[in-house]
């Protein structure tokens, strides 16, 4: 299979870059830099915002495009390349008339979520409400939009993966290891409730899942959720065990939390800002049933299994 890869140096696109080879696709790469010699690779240098005659090459014989690439810190390039340069390739497609297959990593962020005001849990599907004041999501949401609209054309067929906070090995998302450290040290407590729910996804388990889309080519499109969402406790007391330290069964109260987020930073040197919690008290399930019943996805293990591994990197 001829695949087109775009953000092949990123912590996603390097672990899919390995599997797509030790599979034997042919790959060809965007890149700005050089990413290595790798057999069956080819690398086309340039980025999404490069004008057509460089992005040509990276269209023309490929059977599926990955697109991995994404802007997520510095906002005056995020529209260019999150939305901008969706449309570049999807305006060469056009011209070309080709049928080709489109595998776009979005993001689980832009979904409305509940936290500690709700008792029972709500379960977040692809036709949830939409919501967010950060602008990654709102351009990540935007090209979301540009190719569902381009795929009523029959000739293209996309996939629209919307996965949770991706962690593993050589991760640039820092959450995890700062909620082991805490642990480590005491300084963790629930707040609301032992039960809330953390959203995160391995790295292995979303890259797994785009080989297999590649291998089956589901006939089945659209927008799916992906994720593999545990309790929190169950996180917190496999770090306990792991470290053999006493379990942790302090629970306050959401407004207690409020309050002394404003005295234990400056005293403690603790980051409880309020985006910790409500990372904290989510009452929120992202449902990726509709990907397990469409796409085949399974998860290897939850995240308290994986916890070994990142104690280790922590």
């Amino acid at each position: 299979m001829k695949i087109s890869l775009t953000g092949s140096g990123g912590f996603v696109g390097q672990n899919l870059l390995q599997k797509l080879i030790s599979d034997g696709h042919h790959v060809k790469v965007l890149s700005s830099s050089d990413t290595g010699n790798h057999k069956n690779v080819t690398v086309i240098k340039g980025t999404l915002s490069s004008d057509h005659t460089i992005l040509e090459p990276l269209i023309n014989d490929a059977d599926f495009i990955i697109n991995c690439a994404g802007e997520i810190i510095d906002e005056n390039k995020m529209e260019a390349t999150n939305i901008h340069g969706v449309q570049n390739l999807l305006d060469i497609i056009n011209i070309k008339k080709k049928d080709i297959k489109w595998i776009q990593l979005g993001s689980a962020g832009i979904y409305k979520r509940n936290y500690y005001t709700k008792k029972d849990y709500e379960y977040v599907t692809e036709d949830s409400e939409i919501h967010t004041d950060n602008y990654y999501e709102k351009t990540k949401w935007y090209a979301d939009n540009i190719l569902l609209n381009a795929s009523r054309n029959k000739s293209l067929r996309v996939y629209i993966l919307r996965p949770t906070a991706i962690y593993g090995k050589d991760m640039p998302n820092d959450s995890l290891r700062r909620l082991i450290k805490h642990i480590k040290q005491r300084l963790f407590f629930y707040i609301g409730s032992k039960d809330n729910i953390l959203s995160y996804l391995h790295v292995d388990d979303l890259t797994d899942l785009i080989v297999s889309i590649i291998s089956s080519q589901p006939s089945y499109s659209g927008v799916y959720n992906i994720s593999n969402d545990s309790k929190i406790s169950q996180t917190v007391n496999e770090v306990t065990d792991l470290l053999k330290i006493k379990k942790i069964n302090l629970v306050i109260n959401h407004k207690f939390a409020k309050l002394i987020a404003k005295v234990l930073p400056k005293v403690l040197n603790i980051p409880l800002t309020d985006s910790v919690i409500r990372a904290l008290t989510c009452r929120s399930i992202i449902d990726s049933s509709k990907a397990v019943r469409e796409l085949g996805y399974k998860p290897k293990k939850p995240i308290y299994k994986y916890i070994y591994e990142l104690i280790k990197l922590s």
